[in-house]
């Protein structure tokens, strides 16, 4: 933060626009990290915003599309060390060097410590004055490994954007181990903690705008995105953002008499879209 001469407890303005490159693969759905990616830039308005985000994953961090961000700002260390697999001259993508400028904190496989991490870095502008937007990411049905951690976080009213994935029924690219029904049931339940199941690349970016807004605020709370790895077909349309972020809006609105409303969230979108068609 020091380094980027802004104000530790300025709030930022979060009142940009991701360029659509950022969002599409052809047609196809691009998940949080190419928004990420784009934010880790630390471009114009970007600037302050990726100054002040810190993220961390439990052994997660590249299949849940860290991966850009961590190239861009680094791994946190107390000490300078260099990337082994370039000093062994292994093929990576990835770039492991750490270093006290690092913004990813890389934890091991313990789900308790990402929300005591989550936690602790939540309540940093109370504690020490320096504001901090943490954002961790993690297997959706692995949210119960740290459940006690992150109840008791936001009781405490921490602050931090929880990113899991992949979510719902239809993922299969990690297999049923990594699939859950249960955690949606967490994030209505849970006080203190906004949960949202978008379904396409235009809702997140809504959502995650919204949520480093919503963070920031007196009267907000923690939010959970639950995402998806699944590749969807990405609509070019407008959005009432109010009403995504008021939790739900019309994809096709209701005509005159109509009977039936179909309701769905998250990657089931083309087979409720589908069901539509036939009905």
């Amino acid at each position: 933060i020091q380094r980027y001469g802004i104000d530790p407890l300025s709030p930022f303005n979060l009142l940009y626009t991701f360029g659509r490159q950022t969002m599409f693969n052809g047609n196809l759905y691009r998940p949080h990290h190419a928004i990420l990616a784009e934010i880790g830039r630390g471009q114009g308005d970007l600037k302050d915003l990726a100054a002040h985000i810190m993220t961390t994953s439990p052994d997660v961090t590249v299949s849940t599309s860290l991966g850009p961000w961590v190239n861009r700002r680094g791994i946190f260390d107390r000490h300078t060390r260099n990337d082994v697999f370039r000093d062994a001259k292994l093929a990576s993508a990835q770039r492991w060097g750490m270093s006290p400028k690092g913004q990813h904190i890389e934890l091991g496989i313990a789900e308790q410590n990402l929300f005591l991490l989550l936690g602790a870095a939540g309540l940093a502008p109370a504690m020490n004055g320096a504001r901090v937007l943490p954002v961790g990411t993690v297997y959706d049905p692995f949210v119960n490994r740290g459940l006690d951690a992150l109840i008791y976080a936001c009781y405490q009213d921490a602050r931090f954007l929880l990113v899991s994935t992949p979510s719902g029924l239809t993922l299969a690219p990690e297999g049923g181990q990594h699939q859950s029904v249960n955690t949606p049931l967490i994030g209505m339940a849970a006080d203190r903690l906004a949960s949202f199941e978008p379904a396409y690349v235009d809702e997140l970016a809504i959502l995650l705008r919204h949520a480093f807004d919503f963070m920031q605020r007196p009267d907000g709370s923690a939010v959970w995105l639950r995402l998806s790895t699944r590749g969807l077909e990405q609509k070019v349309r407008a959005l009432d953002a109010d009403a995504v972020i008021a939790g739900a809006h019309w994809v096709v609105p209701p005509g005159t008499g109509a009977r039936i409303a179909l309701a769905y969230q998250g990657p089931v979108a083309p087979e409720a879209e589908a069901a539509f068609e036939v009905l």
